[in-house]
């Protein structure tokens, strides 16, 4: 039959050299594109590793620079009080030698609405003979002894012994949406020679100098949070703390130290009037408020005056 049908035997075998040789380009035309799509994956690979390779280097720089930033933040300024005043008004009558003295926390700007207010015994400077709040020693929660206000009002009315007129500054506590925190006021001066039984005129203050009280309190967090209640939350420490104070101007041989007593507090006495530089010994803080600073964080000390400034350490350790 082959030699019947050479024709067609010869076309049949054209045709299947042909389909070979069709099927051999196919499968060099996929072998040739393969590589180059390969090349272009691998050059994306690269390409990715690469992007990766510098997200990780800016993660690290991130990470790095949210660690320094922490630290930083534990040895940051002094941050002011809120948005909150204290009024005060005082009427002598000589009748009975006696002044009444009213106090009314106010809440600035969209601030809440203050509930409590405690002016503590230490700031008053004569003895409260009547009042319409309560005695509290101490304040469960601004852990200092004074007279909280009834209700919800914020106002607090003392009957004092002799003449007492506002003049100077006071720290109060005020207690609005849950939280409870310090605040700078109007103080008290007597001018007469009561007799305080509770409160004595303060040995550190003078008309041309003043003083700064620290207190330190221990904190159940492991490091600072939003809308923390630092006042309510804290607890006042003890004994760990020891504190540096430059005067203005300082060049180290003039600063003071002062150690914490087992309430927390250490004080600094007749200090002259300016800026202050606060730090504590090998120890850093995770916040720290005042009732007067500028907006550097620097501690203001004014003559007759005391300033207050609270420093809270994280994890209960003071570190």
């Amino acid at each position: 039959m082959l030699t019947r049908f050479p024709g067609i035997m010869s076309a049949l075998l054209i045709m299947l050299v042909l389909a070979g040789l069709m099927n051999l380009s196919s499968v060099s035309r996929s072998s040739s594109a393969s590589p180059v799509a390969a090349a272009h994956r691998d050059q994306d690979d690269s390409a990715q590793d690469h992007d990766n390779g510098k997200g990780n280097d800016d993660k690290e720089k991130k990470d790095k620079g949210e660690k320094k930033g922490k630290g930083n933040e534990n040895t940051a300024p002094v941050d002011a009080t809120r948005s909150y005043t204290v009024n005060v008004s005082c009427v002598y009558q000589s009748v009975d030698d006696l002044t009444s003295c009213s106090f009314e926390g106010l809440a600035l700007e969209d601030a809440k609405k203050v509930g409590q207010l405690v002016a503590p015994e230490d700031q008053l400077c004569t003895t409260v003979t009547g009042n319409d709040g309560m005695y509290v020693d101490p304040d469960p929660h601004a852990h200092v002894v004074g007279y909280r206000s009834k209700g919800s009002t914020g106002k607090l009315t003392l009957v004092l012994s002799g003449n007492v007129s506002v003049g100077g500054a006071a720290t109060y506590w005020i207690k609005a949406g849950g939280d409870v925190f310090p605040v700078r006021g109007p103080g008290l001066i007597c001018l007469t020679a009561a007799a305080a039984a509770t409160a004595t005129a303060p040995s550190d203050l003078s008309d041309s100098t003043g003083a700064l009280l620290v207190q330190t309190y221990n904190c159940p967090i492991a490091a600072p949070q939003p809308d923390y209640d630092w006042f309510g939350a804290c607890t006042p420490a003890g004994t760990e703390s020891t504190f540096r104070l430059t005067p203005p101007g300082g060049t180290g041989s003039d600063d003071r130290t002062d150690a914490t007593d087992e309430s927390g507090q250490a004080q600094f006495g007749n200090l002259e009037p300016g800026l202050y530089d606060l730090a504590r010994v090998d120890k850093n803080w995770c916040h720290a408020e005042s009732d007067n600073v500028d907006q550097t964080g620097k501690v203001i000390i004014n003559a007759g005056e005391r300033t207050t400034v609270w420093i809270f350490s994280c994890n209960a350790a003071g570190s």
